[in-house]
């Protein structure tokens, strides 16, 4: 979906298209610790922790005009 092209493209992770792959993946990211902290890094850069709130702020101002 959307929202994990958005993860993947961010770098904050990785596609996954099955079990194999899964298996391999996850092997190659346990054996790469300075690719999962770099993934952390790019997961916290693009976080949007309040952006629900923001979304319903900005719907309720627009309704009410």
């Amino acid at each position: 979906g959307r929202g994990a092209d958005y993860v993947v493209e961010a770098g904050a992770g990785v596609r996954v298209n099955g079990p194999y792959s899964l298996k391999f993946k996850l092997q190659r990211l346990l054996a790469s610790p300075d690719r999962l902290a770099a993934m952390k890094d790019a997961a916290r850069a693009a976080s949007r922790p309040r952006s629900a709130n923001q979304i319903v702020a900005s719907l309720t101002a627009w309704k009410n005009g």
